[in-house]
Formats: C-alpha cells, structure tokens, sequence
C-alpha cells in the first residue's frame, strides 16, 4: 500500500501533501492499469489517500507517478 501524507499531523484537518489524482480515485483495476502502465495496480480509494499494488517496486513507481502528476 502506499498512503498520502497529511499537510499537518496534529491539525485534525484531513488535507493531504499530495493526494492521489482525482483520475485514480474509485478506479476499476484495469482502468488504473491502463492510466498508469503498472500492472499489479488494483486499488485506489476515492478519497485520494490510498492506494494498493502488488509489489514494493509498483508501490514505488505509482507514489513517483502521483508525485509528478499536476
């Protein structure tokens, strides 16, 4: 898994550093595996702070893609 951080530990706000893109969120499988290119990508909540892939490699790739998105 691989989780959003929030702007503030100690704020009780829910506001992420960078969530997740909007476009990920409530994704099927395979429409999450066609947007990014990874292949064991399976879960992405809808409200942006979670998401789930098979491998540590995966979960490293889609946090560099959701760092980079805009």
């Amino acid at each position: 898994c691989v989780q959003a951080v929030p702007t503030e530990a100690d704020d009780g706000e829910k506001e992420l550093k960078k969530p997740f893109p909007e476009s990920w969120c409530g994704a099927t499988k395979e429409e999450l595996q066609s947007m990014t290119g990874v292949k064991t990508f399976h879960f992405c909540h809808n409200g942006g702070f979670l998401s789930a892939v098979d491998t540590l490699e995966d979960a490293m790739k889609i946090a560099e893609l959701a760092m980079n998105m805009k």
